[in-house]
């Protein structure tokens, strides 16, 4: 389960990432992104993305390995633990929703791995290249 203390104070931490979804279904992160003031997710090493569902239904699920957020850096009760977050938002054709969910795995009473809701995020197209998306999460 997670820590009984976890975002009890309320505060949200955002963080962005932008990414471009390339075929195939592999991520390619965008280092050189700026982003201004906003808090980069740090050490987004790998992902990948794929449709499920059928139209009108249709959602992308993007999943990224990054190496976390620790209360200390947060300076708040929201922290996120290194591994997989997974996205999820709803789509039309080429075009993505604005908000989506931000999901993690963890463990049950060391039995059962269950994903658990920690924010949602909000999407946004790069006006550089059409294919890129900057994603802005909160949790």
């Amino acid at each position: 389960w997670m820590d009984i203390r976890w975002g009890n104070s309320g505060e949200r931490v955002r963080l962005v990432v932008a990414l471009r979804l390339l075929a195939g279904g592999r991520v390619e992160v965008l280092e050189d992104h700026n982003f201004g003031l906003l808090r980069r997710m740090k050490g987004v090493r790998e992902g990948s993305w794929r449709v499920e569902g059928k139209f009108p239904q249709e959602r992308v699920k993007i999943e990224l390995t990054q190496d976390g957020i620790t209360r200390q850096e947060t300076k708040c009760d929201v922290d996120l633990p290194p591994g997989k977050v997974f996205l999820s938002v709803t789509t039309l054709g080429t075009a993505l929703g604005r908000q989506g969910g931000v999901a993690i795995e963890q463990m049950r009473f060391l039995i059962r791995r269950e994903r658990r809701i920690v924010g949602v995020f909000s999407s946004q197209p790069i006006l550089e290249e059409e294919e890129d998306a900057l994603l802005e999460a909160s949790g």
